[in-house]
């Protein structure tokens, strides 16, 4: 993907940049212009999705008005982004009258900003479009114009979901942690966070990130200091316990190194009647979901970090 952007970046095309939040679009639209012929031109960035279709239209175009000054003109984005590139995000808001101006813009090559006497001002400058969502679905739904979308998707990119690159969460973890993350986290957190999906990817790990940076204090992070949220979803979606496979993550965390006869015992004082065949297979569904490690050689059972978090449920 980068290397596709790197080599469309010296040309002068629309480009649509498309994926899911957090994904880090506009670093990689910015990265376009640092890299193309316009790179000493304003990099200019208007997010659609926080204006309404008004306000959208004159941010998009200028406007000339009337005051007790006399008449006041503001620039719009446009004109900001004369001579360089012009950012526009999440344009799947845009609705059908600000998709029609787009159009227009980009096919007669110049714009007119609003107001009395505004005159026609040509079209200087590189247009990107981000969307997190799918624009030729929408146009096959008639919800985006389809000749605008041809018009911008001269080169279409598409940003990778963080769990599809899970390589780069080391290395961004030691970018944005700005201290070893093995100094920082436990090994059980540096497993978790390599796992996690990651649904709102790169920019979710730097907030992770910014929140460990600011609650550290000497003692490597346990998955205990997750965020409140995170540590919800591992409760809402872990594997439903019984209570009898409960009771035995309680004595284990009670007892560590406990073997399968001790906990046969301590049920049975306890009115639960189980077999150290059952025991071992309650034992084994434990440890494949990750609450429990099992040592050989009677070694007993010791519960994890993750298993400690079930356990205070």
């Amino acid at each position: 993907m980068l290397d596709t952007a790197r080599r469309v970046s010296v040309n002068d095309f629309p480009i649509i940049i498309e994926g899911e939040s957090g994904t880090e679009k506009e670093l990689l639209a910015q990265a376009i212009h640092q890299n193309s012929r316009r790179h000493n031109g304003p990099f200019i960035s208007l997010n659609i999705s926080s204006l309404k279709s008004e306000s959208a239209e004159a941010a998009l175009i200028g406007s000339y008005e009337k005051n007790e000054n006399g008449v006041h003109k503001k620039i719009g984005v446009l004109e900001a982004a004369r001579g360089g590139t012009l950012l526009i995000n999440n344009l799947q808001y845009a609705d059908p009258g600000l998709q029609r101006l787009l159009l227009s813009i980009l096919k007669n090559g110049f714009f007119i900003p609003l107001g009395n006497g505004s005159s026609p001002q040509p079209l200087d400058l590189r247009l990107i479009v981000t969307s997190v969502s799918d624009l030729y679905s929408r146009v096959l739904e008639g919800k985006f114009l389809d000749e605008l979308f041809f018009l911008l998707s001269t080169v279409s990119l598409y940003t990778i979901p963080l769990r599809q690159r899970r390589n780069d969460i080391p290395l961004l973890l030691e970018t944005f942690l700005k201290l070893s993350s093995r100094e920082l986290l436990t090994e059980p957190v540096l497993t978790f966070l390599n796992q996690y999906d990651w649904p709102g990817n790169v920019l979710e790990l730097k907030n992770v990130c910014t929140y460990f940076s600011c609650i550290y204090h000497r003692e490597p992070l346990s998955l205990s200091d997750l965020p409140g949220y995170i540590l919800n979803q591992i409760r809402k979606h872990e594997q439903q316990l019984d209570i009898t496979e409960h009771r035995i993550l309680s004595l284990i965390a009670a007892n560590p190194r406990s073997g399968r006869s001790f906990l046969c015992s301590r049920l049975k004082e306890e009115g639960i009647q189980l077999s150290e065949a059952n025991i071992r297979t309650s034992l084994q569904r434990l440890a494949s979901a990750g609450y429990i490690k099992v040592h050989r050689t009677r070694g007993g059972c010791e519960i994890t970090e993750l298993g400690g978090l079930v356990n205070t449920q």
